[in-house]
């Protein structure tokens, strides 16, 4: 079934009418209607969910959100029935509890999901499965896996609502089943689904953190709901910022430093809801540098980021209920990723700067029908997707392609509910206006048209006990009746499949017959909810493709490339084991868990391969995958602790030796405790965190190994309309007769100046190593030209301590709260900020070492620089009245400054062959660390208090990476005369004494 490429146009123009006509009879109808709105449309579950015009307190917003229930109509993200023992949901509460770093370090804990990173231009990448094709589905929006790879990041996870996890590729109405960049045509292997905040009543959040290798984080959010009252339309408003920034740790050379922001709106008339979701990212990184010794030495040469990449999404989502049995839903969506891709070298000064652009437009409608146990949905989607420059590997390449698709699902509850069948199709018809085959290192550039993906699934969900009263049986066991849950277990099968004709206009390998490709995938399972501690689920998978197709080489005709193909047969099967459930909530608190178990039983294919024990395939997948969370929840305090196993598997991602090599086979551990408080008017909470805590420097592809432990807290402050805080300890105490006269409890703000002395620490410049050079790189001579020891002399002569101390005036402000614990003990917190005047030094050096057989002199003039633009502190303070009006205390806590270093070096020789050479390393960034001290603070009258303090802070080491090389510029061919790796390195700490002068509000 050849695909008419020529009909192409008209059926998108088809598409374009239809969906143009419905959004016009949506607008039309709500104009001339007086209904009022109707409640959302489920089949046969009742909505528990709330609009933002309800009073009392918010609920969560899987029970507010109607887009957010699973068997809501409304909901875009909704799958069948029979596919939703595949689907795992993060609930808002989740991500908060596993605080992880961005979406893909929340995916690193969904079942059957392998996260990979490479320091590459698509850094992030997912396999479900075991197969690597996906798509992202971002407020209702598709985005292909590329964009997600590139945007993904720089998403806030403090900003979500909901991520769910759709490993079932058979759940035909999210999204196209052929994604975007993909030369063959390979179908997507599941989905995430990710739904960003909606505000449910007016409320505001800050939140700060700080973490190990200078890693920084502050964002505002704001969020406001309008029509509370009777007669007013009901919408909100809601806009979130965020800055982050990371150094990594050292010679990773992957820093990053990200703004981001969104902005949320939407609105209910009579019938009609719309909303629309805004998201700009502007992010600056460096590509994580291989690991020397395992890595090319042409790729750790590579020193590639991205300065700027930038990312715009824009969505807008309608829902429009005709009636009790009609709902559309129309969503419209635009998503850019812009980037200049900075190719820099760590061995040459040679830099160029490629400009890339991905753009995707979207539109996508669908129309439910229920009626007594019944829904029928159709939909058309059109996805169109364009890279004018080309990007991540096939930049400089233009590529333009687009999808039309045409979906249906059908569900039907029978006996009660206890039977439920569905059966869904799709259709993708996709064309490939320029596109890029690769073979090798060859590219071959076509405009074909793909043949039509017919995909068609069908499933059943049995609970053959619901309705029996089987439960009430055992209600006498209350809370743990064994019954109850026997009453719900279920039994679900599906199986799905997809065919497409052989590809127009290319060319087979002599000894290959392409035949049509075909899908088949079946999957049954289980859920056992016997106990309340123990609800067991589990899947058992199989997905059999057959003529998979793929470029196999590039031969030159008649000047043009022309790619021939080859295809094979792919195999995966495998069992998914889960249980969650609650082990206590009443002596100690509430215990919770959920733990999973994936085993891949068989993995094949014999496209790379023969179907023996060795095929490669099999071994790019780790077999098993095991996560387990854990948390408790006691009073104001909340922790949790995450555990993540992957099995080895095997890689050969950029290998110096081009062979494979063993990757995975870690064990990692994150954990995070909270602590929930009250702070004035506000709900605060305070955590500590650590990920991969056991400090395991994994690899998932075989060169780039993962950060190691980090280390990190974050203060929350939050508001509601409905917040009901706790307080912090003494904060509720009685109140004495003493406290209604001291000043001592409560909020103060003032402002401080004094001065900062450096301790000494210098800059150190150290000879280092490199798998380039080694400990330094000597000519080896050649016919007429000796061999010489420049390289080692060059690093010798480099070597200098320049001591320098950072000092200069200070002057800032500080803002502080006061708890009187005891009628003499006084305890609290201080945030400040100072700027520093003057907080610049410089020195310099001249060292000279000798080449041991010429007898030439290599001389090297060193100029350094130290500098620190602020110092700030949040502090912990204690102290004790030693009279009504002196308070003594000792203070610690955590300091950050933004400090920096510059090394200039410039050498030169006696030597007629050593070509002089010179440059500038250094370092400048946000610094954390820690800052100790005590003082004094006198109320020398009501409410107005001076101090005098001193402070003792470090923030740490400051460490910089380079290279100084030339060649013989007397011998013939210019031969390298030498190398020598240098590493400059500075510490940042000293001493502040200073004086304030603080207010202390009522």
């Amino acid at each position: 079934m050849t695909k008419n490429s020529a009909a192409t146009p008209h059926i998108r123009d088809a598409v374009y009418s239809t969906s143009s006509a419905l959004a016009l009879s949506v607008v039309l109808t709500v104009a001339a209607s007086a209904q009022e709105a109707l409640p959302a449309i489920e089949i046969g579950v009742a909505s528990g969910g709330s609009n933002a015009a309800s009073s009392g307190a918010p609920l969560s917003p899987q029970l507010a959100r109607p887009d957010l229930q699973p068997d809501n109509v409304a909901n875009l993200a909704r799958v069948a029935t029979s596919s939703r023992s595949h689907t795992q949901t993060f609930t808002r509460q989740d991500i908060e509890e596993l605080n992880p770093q961005d979406v893909f370090g929340l995916l690193r804990n969904a079942t059957s999901i392998l996260v990979t990173y490479q320091g590459r231009k698509f850094p992030n990448n997912l396999k479900f499965r075991g197969d690597g094709n996906f798509g992202f589905i971002v407020d209702g929006a598709y985005v292909s896996a590329q964009t997600a790879g590139l945007m993904m990041q720089s998403l806030p996870v403090s900003a979500l609502d909901q991520v769910d996890v759709v490993r079932d590729a058979s759940a035909l109405t999210l999204g196209p089943l052929v994604d975007f960049g993909s030369s063959s045509g390979a179908l997507n292997s599941g989905f995430v689904v990710v739904r960003t905040h909606t505000p449910q009543e007016n409320e505001m959040e800050l939140r700060t953190a700080a973490q190990s290798y200078g890693g920084v984080l502050g964002s505002v959010y704001g969020g406001y709901v309008f029509g509370k009252k009777p007669g007013e339309i009901p919408a909100y408003i809601s806009g979130f910022v965020k800055k982050s920034s990371d150094d990594g740790p050292d010679r990773f050379s992957n820093w990053n430093d990200t703004v981001s922001g969104l902005l949320k709106g939407g609105f209910t008339v009579g019938p009609l809801d719309t909303s629309f979701t805004l998201f700009q990212s502007s992010s600056r990184y460096g590509f994580q540098q291989g690991t020397f010794g395992e890595q090319t030495a042409s790729t750790l040469a590579q020193k590639w980021g991205y300065s700027p990449i930038e990312s715009t999404f824009l969505s807008w989502n309608s829902t429009f209920r005709w009636d009790e049995h009609n709902v559309s839903l129309l969503t419209l969506a635009y998503t850019r990723t812009e980037d200049n891709n900075v190719l820099a070298s760590f061995t040459s000064p040679n830099l160029t700067v490629a400009n890339e652009q991905g753009y995707t437009g979207q539109i996508n409608a669908r129309h439910s029908f229920t009626y007594d146990g019944t829904l029928a949905q159709l939909g058309l989607q059109y996805v169109n997707w364009a890279s004018p420059s080309g990007q991540t590997s096939n930049v400089g390449y233009a590529r333009k392609e687009d999808t039309l698709s045409g979906y249906g699902n059908f569900e039907q509850k029978l006996f009660e509910d206890r039977l439920i069948f569905d059966a869904s199709f799709r259709l993708d018809d996709h064309f490939d206006y320029v596109g890029v085959d690769t073979a090798g290192t060859t590219k071959y550039f076509y405009n074909r048209g793909f043949p039509l993906a017919v995909n068609y699934a069908g499933g059943a969900t049995v609970r053959p006990l619901q309705g029996w009263g089987i439960g009430e049986m055992g209600a006498s066991l209350g809370a743990y009746n064994p019954l109850e849950g026997l009453a719900n277990i279920s039994f679900s099968g599906r199986y799905s499949h997809t065919e497409q004709s052989d590809m127009s206009g290319i060319i087979a390998e002599s000894n290959v017959t392409l035949l049509p490709e075909k899908q088949d995938k079946y999957e049954a399972g289980v859920k056992i909810p016997v106990f309340r501690w123990f609800t067991p689920e589990v899947t058992y998978f199989d997905t059999e493709i057959q003529n998979n197709k793929q470029p196999s080489r590039t031969v030159t005709v008649n000047n043009n490339n022309v790619t021939y193909w080859t295809q094979g047969n792919t195999s995966r099967k495998g069992i998914e084991a889960v249980a969650t459930g609650v082990l206590q909530d009443e002596l100690l608190g509430k215990t919770t868990y959920r733990g999973s178990y994936t085993r891949l039983t068989e993995v094949y294919s014999n496209s790379l391969g023969t179907y023996d024990w060795l095929n490669p395939y099999r071994f790019q997948t780790p077999r098993t995958q095991i996560n387990f969370a854990l948390t408790h929840a006691w009073d104001r305090f909340t922790g949790t602790v995450a555990l993540n196993h992957v099995s080895m598997y095997w890689s050969n991602g950029f290998a110096a030796d081009g062979l494979y090599h063993q990757v995975g086979n870690y064990t990692t551990l994150d954990a995070n405790i909270a602590y929930k408080f009250q702070l004035m008017d506000w709900d605060a909470r305070l955590s500590f965190y650590g990920r991969n805590i056991t400090n395991k420097r994994y690899e998932t592809i075989y060169t780039y190994k993962a950060w190691g432990a980090v280390w990190g807290s974050e203060l929350k402050l939050s508001w509601g309309e409905h917040s009901s805080p706790a307080p912090l300890p003494g904060m509720a105490a009685p109140a004495r007769a003493d406290d209604a006269a001291s000043p001592w409890s409560g909020l103060y703000a003032g402002l401080n100046a004094g001065g900062l002395f450096g301790d000494g620490h210098g800059v150190n410049t150290v000879p280092g190593t490199s798998t380039i050079l080694g400990d330094a790189y000597d000519d080896k001579g050649a016919v007429g030209r000796p061999a010489t020891f420049f390289g080692r002399a060059s690093a010798s002569s480099a070597a200098s301590t320049i001591p320098l101390g950072v000092g200069g005036g200070v002057g800032g402000a500080q803002v502080g709260y006061n708890w009187r614990f005891r009628p003499d003990v006084i305890g609290g917190l201080e945030l400040d900020l100072q700027g520093v005047a003057g907080g610049r030094a410089s020195g310099s050096s001249l060292r000279s070492a000798s080449e041991p057989v010429t007898g030439a002199n290599v001389a090297t003039s060193t100029a350094v620089t130290k500098s620190l633009a602020y110092l700030g502190t949040a502090r912990g303070r204690v102290g004790y009245l030693v009279a009504p009006t002196l308070l003594p205390y000792l203070t610690a806590g955590l300091a950050y400054g933004e400090g920096g270093f510059s090394t200039s070096l410039m050498q030169s020789s006696t030597a007629a062959s050593f070509a002089p050479n010179g440059g500038t390393i250094g370092s400048s960034s946000i610094r954390i660390g820690w800052a100790a001290g005590a003082g004094g603070e006198w109320m020398f009258r009501q409410s107005w208090s001076a101090k005098l303090e001193y402070l003792r802070y470090d923030l740490g080491n400051q460490g910089a990476y380079g290279i100084m090389a030339g060649y013989n510029q007397t011998a013939a061919g210019n031969p390298a005369l030498y190398g020598a790796a240098v590493i400059s390195s500075s510490r940042l700490a000293g001493h502040v004494l200073r004086a304030g002068v603080n207010y202390h509000f009522e």
